[in-house]
């Protein structure tokens, strides 16, 4: 029985449903390895750097993991932190290589994207939080004039990663809420896909 309501922790009483956590290796070429490395911070010497996971992302890994010694029930009951992996290389052309945790948007209802793949970052204070990635990131966002905070719909940019797979990055303002107070803030999501009309419309365009 606690293994079902944990599966089903995520379906809402009216059919949304967050995506489920897949482990698979994704591997960025072209214009999209080099813009996202750049924005990340990162340099050609193929050192692996981590990205940490938003608290829902995490959670879902944990629904796919079910790794603690106790079976939790919910995600305030201690779920592990977890991170996902990047490495920038050209030694034979660029590569921006991430993993090992995506959200499978095949799974999500009621939009299900067979063949996409996203996760988010932790909420990003207003104020300049830890120098991570994310933060660097976000630093690099802020530079172009067309985003201006707090505006409606998130900020997205869309970069070439093959013939016919884009990759964007998604900045959105968001609030997080606790038992007597809320934190305000930023979240980014890396959303990897096929080039259609419908990737776009993930992000608002």
């Amino acid at each position: 029985m606690l293994l079902l309501l944990l599966a089903t922790a995520f379906v809402t009483a009216s059919g949304a449903r967050f995506p489920n956590v897949v482990e698979r290796t994704i591997t960025l070429k072209g214009e999209a390895a080099v813009a996202l490395s750049a924005l990340l911070g990162l340099s050609d010497s193929c050192r692996t750097t981590e990205l940490p996971l938003g608290k829902r992302d995490a959670w879902a890994v944990y629904l796919l993991k079910q790794d603690t010694e106790e079976p939790l029930s919910n995600d305030n009951d201690g779920a592990p932190p977890r991170h996902n992996w990047v490495k920038y290389c050209v030694d034979s052309g660029p590569t921006l290589t991430i993993g090992p945790y995506w959200l499978d948007l095949g799974t999500q209802l009621p939009d299900r994207r067979p063949g996409y793949y996203a996760f988010g970052s932790p909420l990003i204070a207003e104020s300049d939080g830890p120098d991570d990635r994310w933060m660097h990131l976000v630093r690099q966002l802020r530079l172009p004039v067309d985003w201006e905070k707090h505006s409606p719909g998130p900020f997205r940019r869309c970069f070439d990663a093959s013939a016919n797979v884009e990759a964007c990055v998604a900045v959105y303002w968001d609030k997080e809420y606790g038992d007597t107070e809320h934190s305000s803030g930023c979240r980014i999501v890396l959303l990897v896909g096929r080039r259609q009309r419908t990737l776009r419309s993930l992000l608002g365009l």
